[in-house]
């Protein structure tokens, strides 16, 4: 999770684990807080899906319920948090 993928460090190493992950035991998929950004395109041209809950302010519970969606739906077993508003939602 991270709240955008906008060029930027944090967002370089999620595109750089998409690309490099070992996908024989590891499925990735990224989810976006806030929006997208540019470099969403680049993850799933590796295959990597990108999800995004559309925070539209702090409190937006519609984004809690879209990650309480996409949670029961996707199964996953870790989270990765990547910055503090992905920390937040």
């Amino acid at each position: 999770m991270i709240e955008s993928l906008d060029p930027g460090g944090a967002e370089r190493v999620v595109l750089e684990h998409a690309a490099h992950h070992d996908r024989s035991r590891f499925d990735v998929e990224v989810c976006c807080v806030v929006r997208r950004g540019p470099l969403a395109d680049d993850v799933e041209a590796l295959g990597v899906p990108v999800h995004l809950l559309g925070r539209r302010w702090k409190a937006d519970l519609r984004s809690v319920f879209s990650l309480a969606s996409l949670v029961s739906r996707g199964g996953f077993d870790v989270f990765h948090n990547h910055n503090f508003t992905a920390l937040c939602v």
